[in-house]
């Protein structure tokens, strides 16, 4: 598979996929009365190229201290 097709196939799942997580989290918010605490779990979605992540090493570091992982 060509890397133009993995990108455009990354990038259309992943809006699709960050806007369904997004829009559950908020139901369940608007349900429960808002956000209790802190965030318990982080999900990260790794993407294909490597240098993505390399890029998002310091994200995800400080990501990872605030949850205490």
């Amino acid at each position: 598979m060509r890397s133009a097709t993995i990108r455009r196939i990354e990038l259309s799942l992943g809006r699709i996929l960050c806007a369904a997580l997004t829009a559950a989290r908020r139901a369940r918010d608007f349900i429960d009365g808002g956000q209790k605490g802190p965030p318990q779990r982080i999900l990260f979605l790794k993407l294909i190229e490597q240098g993505a992540t390399v890029l998002a090493c310091d994200a995800i570091r400080l990501a990872a201290e605030r949850v205490g992982a």
